[in-house]
């Protein structure tokens, strides 16, 4: 339980966006873990589900955000996934399309 109340103050200070960064509780449905389930099931779902999907992408990537914003100018736009590649030294976009491949769509990501 890591809730707001028992940061430090010297991280507080240190870090003052800190606050509500840590959750006091998390839910996992996702994983569809039986009950009971003990703390190694807990950790082996939670890497096997992004080991997975970041081996798909390859070596050096490392998550940084999904709807991720970006302000350009006075406007608002969303990058649907955010990854860091470590030996590139760069972020990496995804933006995810679930139907088939329209013009608008190259547009979309070139900007």
């Amino acid at each position: 339980m890591l809730g707001n109340a028992k940061l430090s103050t010297t991280l507080r200070e240190i870090h003052p966006k800190i606050i509500n960064t840590f959750k006091d509780s998390y839910i996992f449905d996702f994983l569809n873990l039986s009950e009971p389930h003990n703390e190694s099931d807990l950790q082996k779902g939670l890497i096997k589900e992004m080991k997975n999907f970041i081996l798909e992408l390859g070596r050096d990537f490392l998550f940084v955000g999904q709807e991720y914003k970006v302000q350009v100018g006075n406007s608002d736009f969303y990058i649907d996934l955010l990854f860091y590649h470590r030996a590139l030294q760069c972020l990496v976009a995804f933006e995810l399309k679930a139907d088939k491949f329209k013009s608008e769509h190259l547009v979309q990501i070139n900007f």
